[in-house]
């Protein structure tokens, strides 16, 4: 939602329910960075509105790259079950639906801000349906990617966001090294940048042990005491 009226409106409605709202803006490239001073105190919470995807994975990448610290609420159009596995995956700490209310949403936010992790309620109505059936556990690249079992590793450190310093010290490889893996990876992936890269694998769940079912505390509701934190808020 690239619209600033919605970003308005989400920003008075979150304000009038008592949250500091330090920020609205339309995409990551807007957020601070780190490193700038922004008003009030360091941001604590940063709202994501997104379709998911691909686009969600690319959006969490772009805010941890601006704000590694904070933590992260995707609001997505609708459930998928790998589109939540994959957002936990890349570090958020929270995932609804948009069509969730105004005081459900607070309680999400107040629980993040708290160091909770937080489901949407269509997770538990899928694990209550006879029907459920738990995901492919085959976490395997495919075949025709023909990637080393070096470039794997690199490929890994690329999901995390490491940059080339970063992964030549957890390889214990020269930079040069890395340099030369990345273009690798790059070329044989069929894509053109290191996020690219990251939401190919991510998206693949490649290289990532099975995630862990929440658990019944995870689906029951919490009750979440006020939080006087503030919350950068971030609507696309």
């Amino acid at each position: 939602m690239e619209n600033e009226l919605v970003r308005e409106g989400m920003r008075r409605i979150l304000t009038d329910k008592g949250l500091n709202i330090c920020c609205a803006v339309r995409s990551p490239r807007d957020l601070p960075c780190a490193s700038e001073k922004i008003p009030n105190e360091k941001p604590h919470v940063i709202l994501c509105s997104t379709a998911g995807g691909s686009e969600m994975i690319s959006t969490i990448i772009d805010v941890h790259e601006r704000q590694p610290d904070a933590k992260i609420v995707a609001l997505v159009e609708q459930f998928n079950l790998e589109n939540l596995s994959a957002a936990f995956v890349q570090g958020v700490d929270g995932y609804v639906v948009n069509d969730i209310g105004v005081q459900p949403l607070m309680g999400v936010l107040q629980m993040v801000s708290a160091g909770e992790k937080v489901f949407p309620s269509e997770m538990a109505q899928m694990l209550t349906s006879p029907n459920w059936q738990l995901p492919d556990s085959d976490w395997n690249i495919d075949s025709d990617t023909n990637l080393s079992t070096r470039e794997i590793e690199i490929l890994r450190c690329l999901m995390e966001g490491d940059c080339n310093k970063v992964i030549a010290r957890k390889l214990d490889i020269t930079e040069s090294t890395v340099k030369v893996h990345v273009k690798a990876v790059l070329r044989k992936l069929g894509v053109s940048n290191r996020t690219q890269a990251a939401v190919w694998a991510i998206t693949r769940r490649v290289g990532q042990e099975e995630p862990a079912g929440p658990t019944a505390a995870d689906l029951v509701p919490h009750a979440a005491e006020p939080v006087n934190k503030a919350v950068q808020l971030r609507v696309a």
